[in-house]
C-alpha cells in the first residue's frame, strides 16, 4: 500500500465502481496516488525521500535509492518499500521508530546474532559467527526441474552444460512446435533471473539465452541437461566473512571467437570487495573481435566500468576504496597501458577512455594466472572439479537441504 502514501501531484479522476452504490457516471478525484497511474511511482518516492531528508539522512548520487546518516553512521538501501539498513542495535531502533512514525508498516527481523536469517526480496540473508551468508530462492530450480519432468529418480549431472560436438553444429535440428517455444522462454527466463545468484550456471544460462527468439530439439536438450544439474544442486550460499578490505578486484576473461556460429568471443567477469562476491556477470560481445587481444581489451573495459560503477555505490555509502583489475591476458594490459591504438589498428576508439584512467592510476592493472582467474568459468564449459574451484575462489559453496527461513515449493496446479 505504498503508493496510497503520496499526494498526487495532478487532477486525475476515476470512475467509481458499482459497489460503491454511487448513480452511473459518477467519478471521485484522487488525492493520493492510486496504483496503475504514471505518478504511482515517482509520488512515492518523492514522499520517502522527503521523510528521509527530515530524519537527517543524505541522499546518494551515484544510486538515488542509497542514503546515509553520517551522525548516527546509518546506512540505508531503499527498494520500492523495502527499508534495509545496516547499523548499530541502537541506531536501528531509533530508525525503526522514526520510520513507523512516518509510515505503516513493519519489521521484518534484525540479524544481532549468529543464526538469525530473514528474506529481503526472497534472497535469504544470514548470520553466522564468521560473518554473513546470502543465498537465492531455491524454489526457482525447484521449478526448473519439476517442469522438465525431472525426479529423484532422473540421473543427476556434475556440470551444467558442455560444447556441442561438429556433427551436432552441422546436423539439421528438429523444430518445436509453438507450445514448446514458449515453455522454453519461460523456463530460460527463470534461469536469467535465477543466474544473478548463481554463479555456477551464469555461462550456460546466458548461452540458453542466445536461443530463445527459435529454439530447436537441441537447445530443449540443453536445457534438461540445465535440470539435471540443478536436480541435487538446488542452493548455493554466497559467503561474506568478517574483513577489512579497501581494494575493488574485477577479475576478467574473455573466450575469444568461442560461439562456432557467430565466431563472437563471450566476456566475463566479477567483482569483489576483498573475498566478498559483489557481482558476476558474462555476455556474447556485440562485435566480432579480430584478435584474442581485442576481445581481452573488451572484456576488461566492460570489468572497469563494473568496478567504477561498485566505487560509486560504496562512496554513496560513505566507503573510500580503489579498483584493480587482474586478468590474464598481457596484450589487453599492454593496449591500455599505451596511449592511442598503437599498432592494432582495428580496435574501437569508445574502448581507449580506460587509457586515461590507467594513465592517472584510477585503475590498477595486474595480472594473474588463467587457472587461477574464477572469471574463466563465466566465458567457457568447464569440468566439475575447475568449475568447483573458481566458485571457491569466488566465495559460493553448494549447500544441501533448506533454509530455515525458505518457503517451501508450492504444489503444480
Amino acid at each position: 500500500r505504498a503508493y496510497f502514501n503520496a499526494n498526487i501531484g495532478r487532477e486525475v479522476y476515476v470512475e467509481m465502481p458499482p459497489e460503491a452504490g454511487m448513480p452511473k457516471g459518477t467519478v471521485g478525484r484522487l488525492i493520493k496516488c492510486m496504483y496503475g497511474t504514471r505518478d504511482a511511482a515517482q509520488g512515492w518516492e518523492s514522499t520517502y525521500c522527503a521523510a528521509l531528508l527530515r530524519l537527517g539522512f543524505s541522499r546518494g548520487a551515484a544510486n538515488p535509492c542509497l542514503f546515509t546518516h553520517k551522525s548516527r553512521n546509518v546506512r540505508l538501501c531503499v527498494h520500492g518499500d523495502d527499508f534495509l539498513s545496516v547499523a548499530k542495535l541502537v541506531d536501528v531502533r531509533w530508525f525503526e521508530a522514526a520510520l513507523l512514525k512516518e509510515f505503516e508498516g513493519k519489521i521484518k527481523g534484525n540479524l544481532q546474532k549468529p543464526d538469525d536469517e530473514f528474506r529481503v526480496l526472497n534472497r535469504i540473508i544470514r548470520r553466522t559467527a564468521a560473518g554473513y551468508e546470502m543465498e537465492g530462492d531455491q524454489r526457482h530450480s525447484e521449478i526448473i526441474v519439476r517442469d522438465l519432468g525431472l525426479t529423484t529418480e532422473s540421473k543427476a549431472l556434475s556440470v551444467p552444460g558442455r560444447k556441442l560436438t561438429k556433427a551436432e553444429l552441422d546436423g539439421e535440428p528438429e523444430s518445436l512446435s509453438p507450445e514448446d517455444h514458449s515453455d522454453y522462454r519461460a523456463r530460460v527466463a527463470r534461469c536469467n533471473f535465477m543466474s544473478s545468484d548463481r554463479f555456477d550456471i551464469a555461462y550456460t544460462v546466458k548461452e540458453l539465452c542466445r536461443r530463445m527468439s527459435k529454439p530447436d530439439a537441441g537447445d530443449q536438450a540443453a536445457l534438461k541437461r540445465l535440470g539435471r544439474y540443478l536436480l541435487d544442486k538446488p542452493r548455493v550460499i554466497i559467503y561474506f566473512p568478517w574483513q577489512e578490505a579497501e581494494l575493488i578486484t574485477v577479475m576478467t576473461d574473455s573466450d575469444w571467437a568461442g560461439c562456432p556460429r557467430t565466431r563472437k568471443s563471450t566476456s566475463g567477469g566479477l567483482v569483489m570487495r576483498g573475498r566478498h562476491l559483489i557481482k558476476h556477470w558474462c555476455a556474447t560481445q556485440a562485435t566480432v573481435a579480430l584478435s584474442s587481444g581485442e576481445a581481452e581489451l573488451i572484456s576488461l573495459v566492460r570489468g572497469a566500468s563494473e568496478g567504477l560503477g561498485v566505487q560509486s555505490l560504496l562512496r554513496d555509502l560513505g566507503v573510500q576504496s580503489r579498483v584493480t583489475i587482474l586478468t590474464d591476458a598481457s596484450a589487453a594490459i599492454g593496449m591500455c597501458k599505451r596511449t592511442g591504438v598503437g599498432k592494432v589498428r582495428h580496435l574501437d576508439t569508445r574502448l581507449l577512455w580506460i587509457q586515461d584512467k590507467v594513465r592517472h592510476g584510477e585503475i590498477g592493472l595486474e595480472k594473474i594466472a588463467g587457472l587461477q582467474n574464477p572469471a574463466d568459468a563465466l566465458t567457457k564449459y568447464l569440468g566439475s572439479d575447475a568449475l568447483f574451484e573458481h566458485m571457491a575462489r569466488a566465495g559460493c559453496w553448494l549447500a544441501e537441504g533448506r533454509a530455515r527461513t525458505a518457503p517451501a515449493l508450492a504444489k503444480a496446479s
